[in-house]
């Protein structure tokens, strides 16, 4: 018989630990749902829309991801440092930072404001299709309501609020899924509500709920700090979102609206996969960065390694395959007229497996080791657009351009792989006790 005393103590030991990462359980879960959510919309959108219309909003979301950078580093900082002070013990300089990068975010806001004008004008007098200015009005959206949006975002994860930001995107999730419909009745106006109502409702349930609010104006000071420090981690990150958006950028240089349609695929294949690597990463960020804040030591963070990798391979083998092999006959069963997008998207599938170096990028932000990565991120955006034009010339079409992204995407995620372990090699570095941790070299 067992033990009874055991059974209770091991329930108890059970109980504690769930309630311990009972946040990270829930936001998990909600970003692995907003992914489902966001699938299930985009199903229904290819249902209901034409692959020229849906091309043409493709090719206008492209512009939000291009001005990735207009913050300067600055949010990249607050990441990292929010959470590294906070393991310091430093809340005033917590606070005067966060306070610093909302005057950044509305200053962004005014400036996507003033280029989503200039861009709806161009539109307007270059004779292009009147869908290419009614769509100039998510790019307003986005460009107007991300910056704030997305600040709150790196203080609740920074701050660790993983459970009040998990009941976010629950609600998110519920406004995205009955606004998902919006294409059955509006067709691709539906699709264009549904975009900029998913904004608003991001940065009106982050703002109502932050764990942190804006106490002051800011200063300066405050500023070029955080843009000093998160000018590397803005690099890569800004280089990062180039790569993941270089094969539809190829596709609408040198392909056609309609083509860009068919690519859809291929990007629905590819966010599904990597969003697991990509929530695991946030999941480990604050707590990579609150560790090297207490002890300095880089060897100490190899068990992120370990663990960042295990958990992808774990989490992203398995769903490559059921996406493979599902995602032709769901296509030619519901959404026949995106057939000719079922070869891009098988592989763009097995390439996205090339993604579970992602989740360790977290190391080299902290550590402030970046020029590696950068070096990297740029030769992989370099190589898809040479390899991506040269598979289009040869008349590969869209499989081409997928092609190119997985060849270069398993190299990259090679070298990455490979530097975070060489950074974290025990004996590379000399621990520094908590209270003389200096800032490391970038």
């Amino acid at each position: 018989m067992p033990d009874h005393d055991a059974m209770v103590q091991g329930a108890r030991k059970f109980t504690r630990l769930l309630d311990r990462f009972r946040g990270d359980l829930l936001f998990t879960i909600a970003t692995v749902a907003s992914t489902g959510v966001a699938f299930l919309g985009s199903l229904i959108s290819a249902r209901y829309i034409s692959p020229e219309d849906l091309g043409i909003v493709q090719a206008l979301l492209l512009f939000p991801a291009y001005m990735s950078f207009l913050h300067l580093g600055v949010f990249n900082g607050l990441g990292r440092n929010v959470a590294l002070y906070l393991g310091k013990g430093d809340v005033d300089k917590v606070q005067r930072m966060i306070d610093g990068s909302w005057a950044v975010a509305k200053a962004m806001a005014l400036l996507g404001a003033a280029l989503s004008t200039g861009l709806l004008l161009y539109y307007w007098k270059s004779g292009r299709p009147v869908l290419y200015r009614w769509g100039t009005t998510v790019v307003f959206v986005s460009l107007v309501a991300g910056p704030p949006a997305q600040l709150l975002d790196i203080v609740y994860l920074s701050t660790k609020h993983f459970k009040r930001l998990g009941r976010n995107v629950m609600w998110q999730n519920l406004i995205n899924f009955v606004c998902g419909f919006l294409p059955v009745i509006l067709n691709v106006s539906g699709l264009l509500a549904a975009k900029c109502v998913a904004s608003f409702a991001k940065l009106w349930l982050n703002m109502k709920y932050q764990p942190r609010r804006p106490k002051g104006s800011g200063s300066w000071s405050e500023v070029c700090e955080l843009s000093r420090t998160g000018a590397p981690l803005l690099v890569a990150g800004v280089l990062y979102t180039y790569v993941s958006v270089a094969d539809r950028s190829v596709v609408a240089c040198f392909l056609t609206p309609k083509d860009l349609g068919q690519f859809v695929l291929s990007g629905l294949v590819v966010a599904a996969a990597t969003v697991i690597t990509q929530c695991i990463g946030m999941l480990l960020y604050p707590r990579v960065a609150e560790d090297y804040g207490k002890h300095g030591s880089h060897a100490r963070l190899r068990r992120y390694v370990w663990l960042s990798l295990g958990l992808s391979f774990s989490a992203l083998g398995p769903a490559c395959v059921v996406i493979y092999f599902a995602i032709e006959p769901l296509t030619r069963s519901v959404f026949p007229k995106y057939v000719d997008g079922i070869g891009a998207a098988k592989i763009a599938c097995l390439g996205s497996i090339g993604t579970v170096y992602f989740a360790g990028t977290n190391i080299n932000a902290v550590m402030r080791k970046n020029t590696p990565v950068v070096a990297g991120l740029a030769a992989a955006l370099l190589a898809i657009w040479l390899l991506g034009y040269g598979f289009v010339k040869a008349g590969w079409g869209i499989g081409g351009v997928a092609a190119a992204r997985s060849i270069v995407g398993f190299l990259t995620g090679g070298f990455l792989l490979w530097y975070q372990f060489y950074l974290t090699r025990p004996g590379g570095e000399t621990p520094l006790p908590a209270t003389a941790l200096k800032e490391p070299a970038a």
